[in-house]
């Protein structure tokens, strides 16, 4: 895959997530829930990109603290049991 491909495909990826949590902010509003669905969604997104910057780092050998690797490790872990139970 080219780097600009690679690039606009990035784009598109963040963009979807701006999206997502448009659409959070608006289930809020229509169920009266305060901000669950968005902080909920917002927390979710962190976590994914976290992972991805982590693994990132590693590749680059970057040493990134060891309590922060674990984190999100268990994170990504615990995130992998779930899609494996519901298949």
């Amino acid at each position: 895959m080219s780097k600009v491909k690679k690039a606009f495909k990035g784009l598109i990826k963040k963009f979807a997530m701006i999206l997502i949590v448009i659409a959070a902010v608006q289930l809020d509003l229509a169920t009266e829930s305060g901000n669950f669905m968005r902080n909920a969604m917002i927390l979710f997104l962190i976590d994914m990109e976290g992972i991805s910057m982590i693994e990132n780092l590693g590749k680059l050998g970057i040493k990134v603290p060891k309590f922060l690797a674990n984190a999100f490790s268990q994170l990504q872990i615990d995130n992998d049991d779930k899609k494996g139970d519901k298949q």
